[in-house]
């Protein structure tokens, strides 16, 4: 069975963004869909971008952006 929040919201991805906060957001739209979307609108190539987060692991809320490759720093 799907967890309660797949059930409740099934259009939208749910991550805790720290230790007060939980991100929700439709799905596709987070911190890589943002980093493409500075890219496209500003012209700025992604290998030239550099993001800071802490919580860059598998299920965390910045992971996203490890998946589009862009360099990162973890705080």
């Amino acid at each position: 069975m799907k967890p309660i929040p797949d059930r409740i919201l099934p259009n939208f991805d749910i991550k805790i963004g720290g230790s007060t906060s939980i991100d929700i957001t439709k799905k596709g739209i987070n911190r890589g869909f943002g980093i493409r979307k500075v890219s496209e609108v500003f012209g700025i190539p992604i290998s030239e971008m550099l993001f800071f987060g802490d919580k860059l692991q598998e299920s965390g809320n910045d992971y996203t952006v490890r998946e589009i490759r862009v360099d990162y720093i973890i705080i």
